[in-house]
């Protein structure tokens, strides 16, 4: 196996893949519902912003939309598991994981399964966590107007 040195550090070539790929991950649910409070926030008081932002207020509408869509999207995908289904996904995409990591194929195969698996793996985990707060997700406009929720979400 390859070894790069790094910072004083020896690294195999699947651990040298952070630095190469920004490796974030998909933004969690409540990142996700933050991020969208806050732009309509914004957008709901364009006079109170910047002329930077207002002069992009209309991508920055689209990007609501954007984030709005990605939103109801991880919401049905949420709401149409169980706990258990999701703690089973997740057990069987980290066993994925580790098949790939271990198999013969090439390292940028490798590299792919990982970054793939290491997002959906993530993805599961928030929606575990989430699903201890909560058992479904309501939508976004539901969402605004239950504050308790959101206070429960966001701790």
């Amino acid at each position: 196996m390859w070894i790069f040195l790094i910072k004083n550090k020896i690294m195999s070539k699947l651990d040298f893949l952070p630095i190469l790929y920004n490796n974030f991950g998909h933004p969690g649910i409540i990142q996700l519902i933050l991020s969208i409070l806050k732009l309509e926030e914004k957008l709901n008081d364009l006079d109170g912003q910047s002329e930077y932002f207002r002069w992009a207020s209309q991508s920055h509408f689209k990007r609501l939309l954007a984030l709005k869509k990605q939103y109801e999207t991880m919401r049905l995908e949420y709401n149409e598991n169980s706990l258990d289904l999701l703690i089973n996904a997740l057990k069987k995409e980290e066993h994925h994981l580790q098949k790939g990591i271990k198999s013969t194929l090439p390292i940028f195969a490798k590299i792919i399964i990982k970054k793939a698996s290491d997002n959906r793996i993530a993805r599961l985990r928030d929606y575990i966590k989430t699903k201890a707060v909560t058992d479904r997700l309501p939508s976004i406009t539901k969402l605004k107007n239950d504050e308790d929720l959101l206070l429960k979400l966001i701790a």
